[in-house]
C-alpha cells in the first residue's frame, strides 16, 4: 500500500492481471479492495514487452500519470503513437514485480 496524491490523497495498492485480446498487461488501483483506477489500456494491434503497459493517461486519468511517477511507481520506458493519441509505455517500479499468475 503507497499514498498518491491524485485528487487529494489516497491509501491504494496496485493490482495487475492480462488483457484477454493480446495477454498485455493489465494494472490497476485499488483501494479498501475496490477499483480506485484503471491505469492501463489495451491495444491489441501493439505489441509489447510481458512487463510493459501502455498507461492510460486521458479522461478520468488525467494527472494520474504524474501523480504514479511521483510515487515512483511507475517508469516510462517509451512514447508510442496510439488511436488516442501518443500514450507512455510504462513498466512497474523495479521493487515491484508483476505476478507469473497474470
Amino acid at each position: 500500500m503507497f499514498t498518491i496524491n491524485f485528487h487529494g490523497r489516497h491509501q491504494v495498492e496496485i493490482a495487475t492481471g492480462r488483457y484477454c485480446d493480446n495477454d498485455q498487461l493489465y494494472v490497476c488501483l485499488e483501494q479498501n479492495g475496490e477499483l480506485f483506477a484503471d491505469v492501463s489500456v489495451c491495444f491489441p494491434e501493439i505489441s509489447l514487452k510481458p512487463d510493459e503497459f501502455i498507461f492510460k493517461t486521458y479522461g478520468e486519468n488525467t494527472g494520474l500519470f504524474q501523480a504514479m511517477i511521483d510515487a515512483e511507481r511507475v517508469v516510462m520506458v517509451n512514447l508510442i503513437d496510439t488511436p488516442m493519441d501518443f500514450l507512455p509505455v510504462c513498466r512497474l517500479s523495479e521493487s515491484l514485480h508483476v505476478s507469473p499468475d497474470c
